[in-house]
């Protein structure tokens, strides 16, 4: 019986690295880690670069979160948030409007023109499920302008009570010609070859938004909301997003 190599011995015996990437014709070899620890990496590993594993990037942009964010009551709004003015301006020209509670209709007014109703929306089950949604009016938000949101939403403690209303108001950012430059060096990540991929480039984008002087967190959170892993990066949005409400 042949013995196994007091290396991989080792390995076997700490049990939590996951070695992704080996490039041995650089001096700096890239090693992406699952849950292993830095100090445990580098005592493992001395001198190579440690890379972040996709939850940890993400647990690390969420832990920038400036407040609490999402109001309090039978209906919290996330985003966009009435009381904390990091989660009420967006890059987007078609923001992610995401809540907690019994959510009926959406409706967004352009308070230049008068509050004008430039877009009505009643939820689809998978919007109801997901508790976000995406303006999908006809066309784009008008950079520089402000907006209002109007939610009609139920209390659950009041099945037979008429819906109520809520307006939340905020604004589209003026040009941003570095964000721009800067996210198209990134890409689309809906072009992505893969999930994991995918994820990456969203993890980019979303830690641009969350730069001192940018910490726009309507755009965070329209970045990271909508990937669906069915595992652990759905489960952190999602506990995020409920902490946010308590």
């Amino acid at each position: 019986m042949h013995k196994l190599p007091k290396t991989l011995l080792t390995l076997v015996a700490v049990g939590m690295v996951s070695v992704v990437g080996l490039n041995l014709a650089t001096s700096k070899t890239s090693l992406a880690i699952g849950r292993t620890s830095k100090t445990a990496f580098r005592s493992l590993f001395p001198g190579k670069d440690y890379i972040k594993s996709t939850a940890e990037r993400l647990a690390d942009l969420f832990r920038r979160r400036p407040g609490r964010g999402g109001s309090h009551g039978e209906f919290c709004s996330i985003t966009p948030n009435p009381t904390n003015g990091h989660f009420r301006t967006s890059w987007s020209t078609q923001p992610l409007f995401a809540w907690r509670g019994d959510v009926v209709g959406l409706e967004v007014l352009d308070v230049a023109a008068g509050n004008t109703s430039i877009w009505t929306h009643q939820l689809t089950d998978a919007e109801n499920r997901q508790q976000y949604a995406i303006y999908s009016g006809s066309n784009p938000l008008v950079r520089g302008e402000r907006y209002k949101l109007i939610v009609e939403y139920r209390d659950p403690t009041r099945p037979n009570a008429p819906a109520s209303k809520k307006d939340i108001r905020f604004e589209i950012l003026r040009n941003a010609p570095t964000i721009d430059a800067r996210l198209a060096e990134i890409g689309d990540p809906n072009t992505a070859s893969d999930i994991v991929a995918r994820q990456d480039m969203v993890l980019q984008r979303a830690e641009i938004f969350a730069e001192p002087g940018h910490s726009l967190w309507m755009d965070i959170m329209r970045e990271v909301a909508p990937i669906d892993d069915r595992g652990a990066w759905s489960a952190r949005v999602k506990t995020t997003m409920d902490e946010m409400c308590e």
